[in-house]
């Protein structure tokens, strides 16, 4: 899927650069996906830097975990991928511990729910939001690809309006594109009672707590591009004060900013965001400080 593929091509370019890193998205909505083809694209790769990675379900695993990065040679790269159901922003404080201890010697790459990181997202702490990418849900044509591949899986194949019916009905959530299509191959109709469906019905409640962790205000996160919310990120952690333009340069091009700098290019990002913020109705404004660089305001 095309959303998957922009996914992995976030994280490759981020441990290209030696850039810590976050998935994130709702309950249920193909993150796993996102984390074992990963794995196995970068065991594929047999790169320099060793990897350890896991698929944590609870604290006392993240604990462990901890323990055994530290024990390890460095450098070395961590690939997390949680599904804890509660939050654990303290994860973060230890890992941006240990990036602060060695660098870009150690790096690390997270994906997870919304839920499992609530207070940090919430408080943009600082080793969470440097680098984002938010996992939407599918585009028709994704999710058209996705119920044809469930369709070869499990030998029942859907009629184009049932598939249309279903991304409907989905929004284009993975996690529930699963679920609609196991209830038509059971024969239960596509109408207002599928949701009472258990299988439905607890894909929904999961969607609900996580969607608690973010209010409409953070709409910002859908409809910034990549670069856009990092420099956003940048701006929104020191507003008010003036965010020169190599500290956004740093951010957007990583190491390597130096060779890459342009005026031209920040202004671009800084002409969209400013679309993006007035076509949104969000309550901020940017400001241009002339030779130093921007200043985001609340309004």
């Amino acid at each position: 899927m095309k959303r998957d593929f922009e996914a992995l091509r976030f994280i490759l370019d981020k441990i290209k650069i030696k850039e810590p890193a976050c998935v994130l998205t709702v309950s249920g909505n193909g993150k796993d996906i996102i984390y074992e083809t990963l794995i196995k694209r970068l065991e594929k790769l047999k790169k320099d830097t060793p990897l350890l990675n896991i698929s944590a379900t609870t604290e006392e695993e993240l604990n462990k975990f901890i323990g055994k990065i530290k024990s390890q040679t460095l450098p070395l790269i961590s690939i997390i991928n949680l599904s804890i159901g509660k939050d654990v922003s303290w994860f973060f404080d230890d890992l941006e511990a240990l990036r602060r201890k060695n660098g870009t010697a150690f790096n690390y790459i997270v994906i997870t729910y919304f839920k499992d990181v609530a207070n940090a997202y919430g408080q943009k702490h600082k080793a969470l939001m440097r680098s984002i990418k938010i996992l939407d849900n599918v585009t028709f044509n994704d999710a058209e690809k996705f119920i044809k591949d469930l369709s070869r899986r499990f030998s029942y194949k859907l009629t184009a309006d049932e598939i249309r019916k279903i991304y409907g009905l989905s929004d284009g959530h993975v996690g529930l594109i699963k679920s609609l299509y196991m209830c038509v191959r059971k024969g239960e109709p596509l109408d207002k009672k599928i949701w009472v469906e258990p299988s439905i019905e607890s894909r929904l409640q999961a969607i609900r707590e996580d969607k608690k962790t973010y209010s409409s205000k953070e709409k910002k996160d859908y409809v910034f591009s990549s670069k856009e919310r990092v420099v956003f990120n940048v701006l929104e952690l020191g507003v008010g004060k003036v965010i020169e333009r190599s500290e956004i340069a740093e951010r957007v091009w990583g190491n390597s900013w130096e060779e890459n700098y342009s005026d031209w290019a920040i202004d671009q990002i800084i002409h969209r965001l400013r679309g993006k913020i007035r076509k949104n109705k969000l309550a901020y404004k940017i400001l241009t400080n002339k030779g130093l660089g921007f200043t985001l305001l609340k309004k």
